[in-house]
């Protein structure tokens, strides 16, 4: 019984480490400024941005980043409570990112954020 007792123990503490591990490796654990990075290595490999954009792509999502982890601390972790800021803060960022990129990045870029948050949805 007591074996049982501590396998289970460590089943659960097994299953908890990687949880978490796999939630770093999507980017939900990292800073403001490691997301952003991840974030605008994933823009400029996905939508072929220019020297030029890179580094604004990447000044808006660091801003982006940050409010959006000021938004998480002040809703105390709560995805619903910060459901309609955080619409706010996307539509606030396509907005800014729509002057720096072509039509055409802009519907790629909406068209896989919409996906990959479509994955996000379900958790």
């Amino acid at each position: 019984m007591v074996y049982m007792k501590k396998g289970l123990f460590l089943t659960i503490c097994l299953f908890i480490v990687s949880v978490t591990a796999v939630a770093q490796q999507r980017g939900g654990g990292g800073t403001p400024e490691e997301n952003a990075k991840q974030t605008t290595e994933w823009m400029t490999a996905e939508l072929k941005l220019t020297a030029e954009q890179i580094p604004q792509v990447e000044a808006i999502n660091l801003s982006m980043a940050k409010e959006r982890t000021q938004l998480m601390q002040n809703s105390g972790g709560n995805m619903d409570s910060a459901r309609e800021a955080m619409q706010k803060l996307t539509e606030k960022t396509e907005e800014a990112l729509s002057k720096i990129l072509t039509n055409e990045q802009l519907d790629e870029y909406k068209k896989q954020a919409a996906q990959r948050q479509g994955g996000r949805g379900n958790r």
